[in-house]
């Protein structure tokens, strides 16, 4: 079931969460995306366009670690300083394979780690 929903989902959610904040992908800064298995930090890259170097990928560093994900992947990007105040960061989950999320955030300040 994943490969069938996997990328029109991130696709559909991504768009609109991009279109919401009146940006494109080329104005984010940091793409924070629950990495379940190995190839998906890639995948989200090949979907959306964003460079790799703005995407995080925690799943070398800890496997899947269900919805521990998205923080893991927030925790690397501040520890590689690329959330800074004024960044543009996007999240994107992908459920239990039939549903998804995708929202858009502007830091107004370090997280300090």
């Amino acid at each position: 079931l994943l490969r069938e929903t996997a990328e029109p989902l991130m696709r559909t959610c991504v768009a609109g969460a991009l279109a919401n904040a009146s940006i494109k992908a080329g104005d984010v800064d940091v793409f924070v995306v629950n990495t379940p298995t190995a190839w998906y930090a890639q995948f989200a890259c090949d979907v959306t366009g964003i460079a790799a170097d703005r995407v995080v990928n925690a799943h070398p560093i800890v496997a899947n670690v269900g919805p521990a994900l998205m923080p893991c992947n927030l925790e690397i990007a501040a520890r590689r300083g690329l959330v800074k105040p004024g960044a543009t960061i996007l999240f994107y989950a992908v459920g239990s394979v039939s549903n998804a999320a995708a929202l858009v955030l502007r830091c107004d300040r370090s997280l300090g780690v």
